[in-house]
């Protein structure tokens, strides 16, 4: 599993992907997002998921504000079935803040 890094300040997409047993993209019902702190801590509860092109896809859009904690948070992605079945994925990512950590910054972005 790769970790995506976000710095602060920019909007990032989040993309969920539920899929079946046989691993079949699959839609679900009412998907939603909850979003830990580093620490474990509920960042965001129960955060409606929006719908994109692809069957089984969906996406939350997460601004990344200034002051927020540094290091890895993880989300889950939760959606249910007509027939009562759960789907979860979840998500590692990376908060980077170039002010308190400058060194994150490379090159190739500073231009």
């Amino acid at each position: 599993m790769s970790i995506n890094s976000m710095l602060t300040g920019l909007t990032y997409s989040l993309l969920y992907h539920f899929r079946d047993s046989l691993g079949v993209l699959t839609s679900v019902d009412n998907p939603v997002v909850n979003i830990y702190t580093p620490q474990k801590e509920l960042y965001c509860n129960q955060v409606a998921l929006t719908t994109t092109s692809t069957t089984g896809e969906y996406k939350f859009s997460f601004f990344a504000p200034a002051g927020l904690t540094i290091g890895h948070w993880t989300s889950l992605g939760i959606g249910i079935t007509q027939s009562s079945t759960v789907f979860s994925e979840r998500q590692v990512f990376e908060i980077i803040d170039v002010k308190l950590e400058p060194a994150w910054v490379s090159l190739e972005e500073l231009r």
